[in-house]
């Protein structure tokens, strides 16, 4: 693939030298900016709004439009504190908290390329120094798996299938890279190789101890590596929304953020930034691609998104009563699309009956196709489905607004078939090329197996009975090989596994319910909800060798534990 075949006009919201913030709905500008700053042209348009005294409160409701993020053109990637304002849970101001920002946006600038290209640029921790009482060192806290050094960070690119090494300073998916607070410095390089698949990925931090606090904080941002013309199902590239959910929250009590007893807390969910912002289309049956992703990391964040027609007219906004549940055509999950296959009808009338949405887990993702009569709609992040946990409800909520106008329609029709191969790395994985012997073969499966433990305020989280040790060799497995795994989890509430630089095949997992259950069917994931009835994945374990991680992506069980190293070796 040329440069020349896949260059696309620039896109609207471009990452500049200034600091932009946009105004938004419910929240206002924070005195440690205003200080800074006198106009709001030198703000980003983000969509929550610092503190200052200069607005007024907003009144109890209006339109705050849908902002795609901003694109990363620099060649410098900064984290820093801000203060932001969030409404609170019965819509009035809330309370100014402290987040961590990149590029001083929420979320961070969206990191879009194209196979063969790369991520490049330096990272900068504007954080400030790390306050460790008792005398513990960073170190000492991570190894016994305690929450801290909250402001030591790094990045990592979740989805991508690229190398997980540094070499000679320069890193690309190296989770175990310590970039230190108070001005510390870090080059990162990511090779996207030619024959990476398009697809929906994101950023964040991943420091052990600190992964899940700097999450809820606002450190994410979306990555897209898009399709070729050829492939786009007709969505022009102004109809291509990015949605990037996150559940930003007050952590300022450190370590007791990560208390079990916070679970049942109310937080509020913002879209890209914003808190439920409405997105206008013009034309009724635009057709229009919604890549959603998931970038929380607490219990809440397990999800399943449904879609609403407001069924009387003009009632849009907090009320919405009565409605009805709408089909949205689901065409890719965790940045893999379902080449081959027609797209899969996800609500009212579903393929699959047992689902009348779709479920999310922190770290997935999701594209659908969407063509929409005329009509206000709304988005709703409702419980998750086999969530047995109490108060499972508590954070139920509308995430956002859809206005479709009827000046005139534009016919979009949902392709029948979703055109396009995908690349060796994501073929299927039959029994003939799982290993024939010993562990992660077809009669020998390796085990994942998450627990835990309550003891003094905060829990312990375990993979096969162990906490995590940062110097263990865990699972050591051989480049281009395919092994069979079986996840289990004994407990109520779900544990979404994830694991770096390799997608997998969930066994019986079909993407057409109504074509044969054979691997060629089967849905690709790099991140699953576990419940507690055992799951059966594939992994093909090709193209780079080197050290990386699987973990629970409820971050706050992470890093307190579970967590294993994986080692992948050249024969």
């Amino acid at each position: 693939m040329t440069k020349q075949n896949h260059e696309q006009k620039p896109r609207e919201n471009l990452e500049q030298n200034t600091r932009k913030l946009r105004i938004s709905r419910r929240t206002f500008l924070g005195t440690g900016i205003a200080a800074a700053t006198t106009t709001l042209i030198i703000l980003y348009r983000s969509l929550a709004r610092l503190t200052t005294s200069k607005f007024p409160p907003p009144p109890p409701y209006r339109y705050t439009n849908f902002r795609e993020p901003i694109e990363f053109t620099g060649k410098e990637l900064r984290v820093a504190e801000h203060q932001l304002t969030l409404p609170g849970n019965d819509g009035s101001e809330g309370v100014p908290i402290s987040v961590r920002l990149y590029n001083n946006s929420i979320p961070g600038p969206t990191l879009r390329r194209y196979p063969g290209e790369k991520i490049e640029f330096k990272f900068i921790n504007n954080l400030p120094p790390n306050n460790q009482s008792g005398g513990n060192t960073c170190q000492e806290l991570q190894h016994d798996n305690k929450p801290a050094c909250f402001n030591t960070t790094n990045v990592h690119f979740h989805g991508f299938h690229v190398s997980p090494k540094t070499d000679s300073g320069v890193s690309a998916d190296d989770v175990f890279v310590k970039v230190e607070p108070d001005g510390g410095e870090h080059q990162y390089r990511v090779d996207i190789p030619e024959f990476h698949a398009p697809g929906t990925h994101w950023y964040h931090g991943h420091h052990h101890g600190s992964t899940a606090i700097q999450t809820a904080r606002g450190m994410a941002g979306a990555i897209i590596i898009p399709e070729d013309d050829k492939n786009k199902l007709g969505v022009t590239d102004d109809n291509d929304k990015i949605w990037l959910m996150q559940e930003i929250q007050d952590v300022s009590d450190g370590v007791g953020f990560y208390r079990a007893d916070r679970n049942n807390i109310k937080t509020q969910f913002l879209i890209n930034g914003e808190y439920q912002p409405t997105l206008t289309i013009d034309n009724a049956h635009t057709l229009q691609r919604w890549r959603f992703i998931n970038a929380t990391g607490t219990d809440r964040g397990l999800m399943t998104l449904k879609l609403y027609k407001c069924m009387d007219e003009g009632d849009i906004g907090f009320e919405c009563e009565n409605s009805e549940l709408q089909d949205m055509y689901l065409i890719a999950v965790d940045g893999v699309s379902f080449y081959g296959h027609r797209p899969q009808k996800v609500g009212n009338s579903n393929y699959q009956p047992y689902q009348d949405g779709w479920e999310l887990s922190p770290g997935n993702r999701a594209d659908f196709l969407v063509s929409l009569p005329k009509g206000d709609y709304k988005l709703v992040k409702d419980r998750y489905e086999t969530m047995n946990v109490r108060a499972s409800n508590i954070n139920r909520q509308v995430l956002a607004y859809i206005k479709v106008k009827g000046e005139s329609d534009a016919r979009g029709k949902i392709p029948d078939m979703i055109e396009g191969e995908l690349p060796d790395y994501l073929q299927p994985i039959s029994d003939r090329e799982i290993k024939n012997s010993g562990e992660g073969s077809l009669n020998v499966p390796r085990k994942v197996s998450f627990s835990r433990a309550s003891g003094g305020g905060l829990r312990h989280y375990y993979i096969n009975g162990e906490p995590y040790d940062p110097e263990s060799q865990d699972y050591i497995l051989e480049l281009n090989t395919a092994e069979q795994w079986v996840l289990s989890n004994p407990s109520e509430s779900p544990h979404p596994f994830h694991i770096h630089v390799n997608h997998f095949q969930i066994k019986g997992d079909l993407i057409d319910p109504d074509k044969e259950d054979m691997p060629s069917n089967w849905r690709w994931w790099d991140t699953l909800a576990v419940n507690k009835k055992n799951v059966t994945i594939r992994h093909r374990f090709s193209d780079y060798d080197g050290k990386f991680v699987l973990h629970c992506h409820i971050l706050i069980h992470e890093d307190q534990g579970m967590m294993r190293n994986v080692r992948i070796i050249r024969k």
